[in-house]
């Protein structure tokens, strides 16, 4: 079998929906189709002239692409750490990446100049473009809102009743205001309950944001 490499011109695929590179070898003026092959579960698109490594199999009909020579090197991989990363159509300017860490972090980056990123933690916990701030859950943030809500009606109803009270209120003859005194003193007298609503239920610890 020959190895030889050259420069990836498009991207075809046979009658069997097989990906296949057309490349142009160094030293050879035909233009000569390969199978790409890759590992389980990736696919790829490789830009125009892209460098390619290519091999013949035992059927002179069939030759692969072994692989390709990015433009692009991640240079913050440490010992155990891979990369998934796009480029534009040139293949020279990163667009996004998904960074698998030695310490078990997940790192996706999208659009790598404005720094959009999410980070999954080994730990669980998530970090949308940082973790200086925790997100809350509708649902558990509305609950302790609306009580809050449901409380503050509440005693404004009781400061209404107060209000009515003396706005309507029929003095009697000549007892001084006793039974005005008497009857404020018992409106009063009822308190209305501290408020019991909370939203600490809807802080999502295990999700951060900047």
């Amino acid at each position: 079998m020959n190895d030889r490499a050259g420069h990836i011109k498009e991207v075809t695929q046979d009658d069997n929906n097989y990906r296949q590179f057309i490349i142009n070898c160094y030293g050879e003026n035909d233009q000569r189709k390969y199978f790409s092959l890759t590992p389980f579960g990736i696919d790829f698109v490789a830009p125009e002239n892209t460098r390619s490594f290519v091999s013949e199999s035992a059927n002179k009909d069939v030759q692969y692409n072994l692989g390709v020579l990015n433009k692009i090197k991640i240079d913050d991989l440490a010992k155990g750490e891979s990369v998934i990363f796009s480029t534009d159509e040139t293949g020279e300017d990163l667009k996004s990446s998904i960074t698998l860490r030695n310490t078990g972090n997940i790192e996706v980056n999208k659009n790598i100049s404005e720094n959009a990123t999410v980070n999954i933690n080994a730990d669980g916990t998530i970090e949308f473009n940082g973790n200086v701030d925790t997100l809350a859950g509708f649902t558990e943030l509305k609950a302790g809102f609306d009580q809050g809500i449901s409380d503050l009606n509440d005693a404004i109803t009781r400061i209404n009743d107060i209000t009515t009270l003396l706005k309507t209120w029929t003095v009697t003859p000549q007892d001084g205001g006793l039974a005005l005194k008497t009857t404020a003193i018992a409106q009063f007298t009822l308190n209305v309950p501290s408020s019991n609503a909370n939203i600490d239920n809807s802080k999502k610890e295990n999700i951060k944001v900047e």
